[in-house]
């Protein structure tokens, strides 16, 4: 039995590992458990506090056998792509028998009404009618709004939740794909956005970064596991964490500004001609991506969505890539359970896996070789955002690490 997760680990914590510990207990101790680790780049708009081989290890900490890598852009974009990309690779390896994943419903069968509902034929017609009519409500207030008119307070109220947008995401992913995983849902426990860790036992992650950002040693030590809190405390001891954004903002703000100056920002991703005007507007005005942020808010946008906008501005990621499935993954991590069933992998699958910095070298698929090229050059850019940076020959010092 082989039981994939998706997840972000930023950083891994005491409700991560609940997920395993429900995993386990239903499906059995030996089942292999896969982590499928968003890189250096997160879902929220944002980089990763620490960089994704030490997360790989936490998740090792708390119970994973193998981890893998939804790598850049897909693990940095909103959670519909996030979601299908992450199960496109899933499907891709062709080995996973249940997908896990925390909500904060905990109930497989009202999610599945939910995910139901935003197939159907019914809601795809008010979704283009409400853009034809150029509603100004962000995709996930019209959602909501929809599912309150068609399903019930309840359930809209579920649905904006942000565990259950992920849960529901995936299920639509699943159904999508014609995937042969089969969904297990989780109870998330504690507070999701609690600044503070006034949980005792599931604290927010939100928390648990901003102890990271204030070196709270003795706070990540009381959520995280001590493997994790000894790799951190290194990380920051070294410079190596926490990633910053605002590090990047003379990168970023001169090319936007200056040497993409005359480029139509709306051939991007998620980028409409109103907000690429906005930015171009802006641009020359600001002297951190925090401030451009701010002077970007709208109250159609979220603050991810504009965080992910400047960067899909900055990387060219287009709609056209961003809707095409992963072509690769990494290996980030495994123990001796995992290793067995990493051989078993490759044994078994053509998808390409890459496990050493050289790997890149032995592709023969252009495609596939750009996409890793754009990847490791966002992974260079991120050893740019630590307190310490690093140069780019770094990226080929990083191996997954093999626990034995």
């Amino acid at each position: 039995m082989t039981v994939a997760i998706i997840a972000e680990l930023n950083p891994p914590h005491a409700g991560h590992a609940h997920l395993i510990e429900e995993v386990r207990r239903v499906y059995g101790a030996d089942a292999t458990v896969l982590v499928l680790l968003a890189g250096n780049y997160v879902q929220r708009g944002d980089l990763a506090m620490v960089d994704k081989y030490v997360r790989a290890a936490g998740a090792l900490a708390i119970g994973a056998d193998l981890v893998l890598e939804l790598p850049f852009p897909y693990s940095f974009s909103t959670a519909q792509i996030y979601a299908r990309a992450a199960v496109s690779l899933l499907n891709a390896l062709g080995i996973c028998d249940i997908l896990a994943f925390g909500s904060e419903l905990g109930d497989l069968a009202s999610l599945c009404e939910i995910a139901s509902y935003l197939s159907s034929d019914a809601y795809t017609a008010a979704i283009q009618s409400a853009r034809e009519q150029e509603n100004l409500s962000s995709y996930i207030q019209l959602r909501t709004q929809l599912i309150r008119e068609n399903l019930s307070n309840e359930a809209a109220l579920a649905s904006s939740l942000p565990n259950n947008i992920l849960a529901i995401e995936y299920l639509l992913a699943l159904r999508q794909t014609m995937s042969s995983m089969q969904p297990f849902t989780v109870k998330r426990c504690g507070s999701y956005h609690a600044k503070t860790s006034s949980d005792k036992e599931y604290p927010s992650a939100t928390a648990l970064r901003n102890a990271v950002s204030a070196k709270n040693i003795s706070e990540i030590e009381r959520y995280c596991s001590a493997d994790f809190a000894l790799l951190l405390k290194q990380a920051l001891r070294d410079g190596d964490a926490p990633a910053e954004i605002d590090r990047l903002s003379a990168v970023f703000l001169t090319k936007l500004a200056w040497v993409d100056k005359g480029r139509d920002f709306s051939e991007c991703f998620d980028i409409d001609s109103s907000l690429s005007h906005r930015m171009k507007t802006a641009l020359p005005s600001v002297a951190t991506l925090s401030e451009l942020f701010t002077v970007l808010k709208a109250k159609n946008l979220t603050d991810a969505h504009i965080r992910r906008a400047v960067f899909n501005a900055y990387f060219g990621v287009t709609p056209e890539e961003i809707h095409t499935p992963p072509s690769y993954t990494r290996l980030l991590a495994m123990n001796e359970r995992g290793r067995a069933f990493f051989k078993h992998i490759r044994e078994y699958s053509t998808f390409p896996i890459l496990v050493r910095p050289a790997d890149k070298s032995l592709l023969k698929d252009a495609t596939v070789k750009a996409a890793v090229e754009r990847a490791d050059f966002a992974d260079a850019l991120y050893l740019q955002s630590l307190p310490t940076p690093q140069s780019a020959a770094n990226l080929n010092k990083k191996a997954p690490l093999v626990m034995k």
